[in-house]
């Protein structure tokens, strides 16, 4: 079989779907089988999502993070106050997870299905329709030209010449460094429209950086470091995943820093000894590679997926699977309303997912083993 050849772009996009895919099926099998449990999760962070959302104060930024924190709370310890976004929202956060703790950890504990994700992700529902807008729009000819992209489902344009709208002065210079009209390399991308859980695997390695904690070895503070530490006893885990941990909280530390320097208007230096193949490292190890993936094997996999999820919960509702089947396929619309689903796609799509929930188990999980 030929080798498929991906744009960095495609392979994130490929890995998040990968990764969708797994939690849709895993709430589904939490819905089979704990429904009533699973509904009152959902509705636990909708109350802290409109909680946080209400206490704000005018002039001052909102919470937009808490109720994440609070089920990071439930999830791994009280000790993940210490790293919320912003502090001065810390005991905002802390007063609502000492009101809903109880609930929420008996919640965690009903579920067993979460295994493998955040609690926070399995929480989130996801908008099939506006997901499959986004598909439909990044893999046609029109979003493709639009944005520039090159493979079949890219999200991430290549750069392009575009004429400056504003003149732009970067700090050092009298004059603007860039007129109205000068050509500016420009990439146009699309963020999608829903979130993408994140792989929780059993770690036995962590890395800090001295950015945010402070690390004193023999009574010496370390500055501008990042700091491995693993179980001394634990079989250690493999290279690669200690490589791309490092890689991405080295690429993290230096963005978080270029970010708080554009905030006081300050363009931040090129650094010379920039590894020009970290990027590419960090991509091949913080993706699966695309050919292991189960679920999101290819172009072909994402509108069956979508309209099986869709399909499900319309069946699941009380619909005949016929009748399940013709609404999912009339909902999930191409571009300019095409009509992209036929009735035994959609039908097929449905038994096909059915089956994945009702095997699913937390094992199944290609990320959650004990292999590091």
């Amino acid at each position: 079989m030929p080798r498929l050849d991906y744009t960095k772009s495609e392979l994130y996009v490929k890995d998040e779907l990968e990764r969708l895919f797994w939690i849709e099926i895993a709430k589904r099998k939490a819905c089979l089988l704990f429904g009533g449990a699973y509904s009152r999760l959902v509705s636990l962070r909708n109350e802290l999502e409109e909680y946080f959302a209400s206490v704000a104060d005018a002039g001052e930024e909102p919470c937009t993070d808490g109720d994440a924190v609070v089920f990071n709370i439930v999830q791994f310890g009280w000790h993940v106050l210490d790293r919320v976004s912003d502090p001065r929202h810390a005991v905002l956060i802390e007063k609502a997870a000492h009101k809903h703790f109880e609930v929420a950890t008996s919640l965690y504990n009903e579920i067993p299905y979460h295994q493998g994700f955040y609690l926070y992700d399995f929480s989130l529902e996801t908008d099939l329709e506006a997901l499959h807008d986004w598909w439909s729009y990044i893999t046609s000819g029109t979003g493709r030209e639009d944005l520039g992209t090159t493979g079949h489902f890219s999200t991430v344009g290549e750069a392009r010449p575009v004429a400056a709208t504003e003149d732009l002065t970067f700090a050092g210079d009298d004059e603007p460094t860039i007129r109205v009209g000068d050509p500016v390399s420009t990439i146009t991308s699309l963020q999608a429209p829903v979130s993408f859980p994140r792989r929780l695997s059993p770690q036995r390695y962590w890395v800090h950086t001295t950015d945010e904690a402070q690390i004193v070895i023999d009574g010496h503070e370390l500055r501008d470091q990042l700091v491995l530490h693993v179980d001394l006893f634990a079989p250690l885990p493999s290279m690669q995943k200690i490589e791309a941990m490092l890689v991405g909280r080295q690429r993290l530390a230096k963005a978080l820093r270029d970010f708080a320097l554009l905030e006081q208007g300050i363009l931040p230096e090129k650094e010379q000894n920039t590894d020009s193949g970290n990027i590419d490292t960090l991509t091949a190890l913080l993706v699966e590679p695309p050919g292991e993936h189960k679920l999101m094997k290819g172009v072909t996999s994402v509108r069956p997926m979508i309209a099986g999820f869709r399909a499900w919960d319309l069946a699941e509702g009380g619909l005949a699977d016929p009748k399940a089947a013709k609404q999912a396929r009339d909902e999930l619309r191409g571009v300019g309303g095409a009509e992209v689903i036929s009735q035994p796609s959609a039908v097929r799509a449905l038994k096909n997912v059915r089956s994945l929930v009702e095997q699913y188990e937390p094992s199944l999980l290609p990320w959650n083993t004990s292999d590091g």
